[in-house]
């Protein structure tokens, strides 16, 4: 019986390092979330073409292409630590230092809120296998640590920054950023342009004053961020750029 017992667990050690070791020797490897969740670790010994990689990535966590929204899935370098956070929240905590009391108040708000999100390295190359296969350039050959984020459509979209009320608002159709910020309740009345960064990734400057006001679609899972002094200050182009690689 000890014996028998012996070698089971011998067996078991043995396995455990056989598994630690493929991970270890794998070439890509690639954790599937999706909306948010983790899912599923997929390791792979010769380095695979985006698409192949994206097709099983869907297949072994079970989700439909049909159910996809490719503009909101993201691809995430995972090989390198992503430095940005920590330092974008030790500025913003610096700038609060000498803000008035409302814009302290709404600063370490946005620091709190920053720090509940997660980050890295995002790659803005399209997910869809059907568009990747192509060209030979937008299916190249994957190694490495990475993360794929798959997304069905959002519903949401959030509003962070300058504003009483970080927070998520429910998406309209037609709807433009002004409408979307008054629900967050802005600090300053007088802000005349925002920044929304819609979930490709793609930045764009939205007027929202009444006297420079022209309408532009903000897409489901988009983020609206209200600059602090301006959209071309230092600390609000880091905290743009931070935002645009939300996992």
């Amino acid at each position: 019986m000890k014996y028998q017992l012996k070698k089971c667990y011998w067996l078991l050690v043995a396995c455990l390092f056989a598994s630690y070791g493929a991970v270890a020797n794998s070439i890509a490897v690639v954790q599937v979330n999706v909306n948010g969740k983790p899912v599923q670790s997929l390791s792979f010994n010769e380095r695979p073409r985006l698409d192949s990689l994206v097709i099983n990535s869907l297949k072994f966590s079970k989700q439909s292409m049909i159910n996809v929204d490719w503009g909101a899935s993201g691809f995430f370098d995972l090989s390198k630590p992503f430095v940005s956070k920590d330092k974008v929240i030790s500025d913003l905590e610096f700038s609060a230092v000498n803000s008035s009391d409302k814009e302290h108040k709404a600063v370490l708000a946005l620091v709190a809120k920053l720090k509940e999100m997660n980050f890295a390295k995002r790659e803005f190359i399209d997910l869809d296998p059907d568009f990747i296969r192509l060209s030979e350039k937008g299916n190249p050959k994957i190694d490495g640590k990475w993360l794929l984020s798959v997304k069905h459509t959002p519903q949401k979209v959030l509003v962070v920054g300058a504003v009483n009320h970080n927070k998520n608002v429910e998406w309209q159709s037609r709807t433009d950023a002004l409408s979307y910020i008054h629900q967050a309740n802005l600090l300053n009345t007088n802000t005349s342009s925002v920044i929304v960064i819609q979930p490709d990734g793609v930045i764009q400057k939205h007027q929202v004053a009444y006297w420079n006001s022209d309408f532009q679609e903000v897409a489901p899972g988009a983020i609206i961020y209200v600059p602090f002094v301006s959209a071309d200050s230092a600390l609000d182009k880091a905290v743009i750029e931070l935002l645009k690689n939300r996992i």
